[in-house]
């Protein structure tokens, strides 16, 4: 089947942190009351399934597309689970916390799979866009916090005691591996990127009432359970910085589920220099347009990125260019391959090895580097 790249229509999610500031931070037009928690840009979560938003497919939605298509789109990559069929492997989302989000777990695919009908777990990242000047990120237990103690701590309403909190500004990168406590806290914009997953375990919630006019349900038990009382690595990432002729190009995270860079032609913007790519046979690409505006071509076709949009581009495409036609920041994510590896960012030299390695999670340094 022939797949042309695609533009995604947002899904908003009004969840009570939530305010109003994508609509000035993508040049979005919002529902017209109340908070804007989340945008979720690219989902194949059962209840939140993105719908396409360009031709040839406007309408259709992205669950009948990958059915349709299979490995056209999502090449060796997607999740199949509990004998259901194929799952796009990404769910990337825009966040606006203008209220401290619960303390909270994701579960890893072995423990999700055990308790969860067969779901993938899931480990994502922030990409901060935005933040207050005392904006904080709550990611990690101190060293040495072990189940019983934390569970002690939250009988005892002690548990802002035990998480590691980090000051956050705009353009850190922070990772949030599968059983990471971790919190958003108030005054961020954030970029996500994780696996195809919506298994959320509430830790901690400020003891914050719900528009039903109860506290919201806590999952204590699951919590403590998925918890990974190991994870001592910084959350906060370097990025692998490298000077293309077109701008700026950034390796953020690397996963064993995602591999996300950031391209940056704000400081040396040449209309010019269109950059050239290709998907890996393995895994689509999704690219974010968080400021300016591109052109997406390919053999046979093109497709316009207005800011603040999302596309993505089926692995059966190949080679593409992407033509940023303004000062322009965009994201791209995709799938590792476990056979390319790293594609483009294989290290070109040791430097640059121990910095890549500086991002990975500890999947990714096994399957690119060996040992631990």
């Amino acid at each position: 089947m022939k797949l042309s790249p695609f533009l995604t229509r947002p899904i908003y999610q009004p969840w009570i942190w939530g305010g109003r500031n994508l609509a000035r931070v993508l040049g979005r037009e919002l529902p017209p009351e109340g908070p804007v928690a989340e945008s979720w840009e690219v989902s194949d979560v059962d209840g939140a399934v993105t719908e396409i938003d360009s031709a040839p497919y406007v309408g259709r939605n992205l669950r009948d597309l990958v059915a349709e298509a299979g490995s056209a789109l999502l090449g060796t990559t997607g999740i199949g689970f509990g004998g259901h069929p194929r799952r796009f492997p990404l769910l990337v989302k825009y966040l606006d916390a203008q209220d401290i989000l619960s303390i909270q777990v994701h579960p890893d695919d072995e423990y999700a799979a055990r308790q969860e009908n067969g779901s993938p777990g899931k480990t994502e990242m922030w990409l901060v866009l935005e933040a207050a000047p005392d904006a904080e990120v709550i990611a990690g237990l101190r060293p040495g916090v072990g189940k019983k103690e934390l569970r002690a701590a939250l009988r005892e309403d002690r548990m802002l005691e035990l998480v590691r909190r980090h000051r956050a500004s705009a353009g850190d990168v922070i990772l949030v591996p599968a059983g990471r406590a971790h919190s958003l806290g108030k005054g961020i914009v954030a970029l996500e990127i994780q696996q195809t997953s919506n298994i959320t375990y509430r830790l901690y919630d400020w003891g914050r009432i719900g528009p039903d006019g109860k506290q919201r349900q806590l999952h204590i038990e699951q919590s403590l359970d998925a918890i990974d009382y190991e994870d001592a690595a910084e959350p906060k990432l370097t990025p692998v910085v490298r000077s293309e002729i077109w701008g700026r190009r950034k390796l953020l995270a690397v996963t064993g589920y995602f591999l996300t860079e950031l391209w940056d032609t704000r400081d040396s913007f040449d209309p010019v220099q269109p950059v050239p790519t290709c998907t890996t046979g393995h895994s689509p690409d999704v690219l974010m347009l968080i400021a300016g505006r591109a052109r997406v071509r390919w053999d046979g076709g093109m497709l316009e990125m207005p800011r603040g949009r999302t596309a993505v581009i089926p692995t059966m495409l190949g080679s593409y260019t992407v033509e940023l036609l303004e000062p322009s920041l965009l994201v791209r994510s995709r799938v590792p391959d476990t056979l390319t590896g790293l594609g483009d960012w294989i290290p070109a030299d040791p430097d640059e090895e121990r910095r890549v390695r500086g991002i990975c999670d500890r999947s990714a340094r096994r399957r690119f580097f060996g040992g631990s």
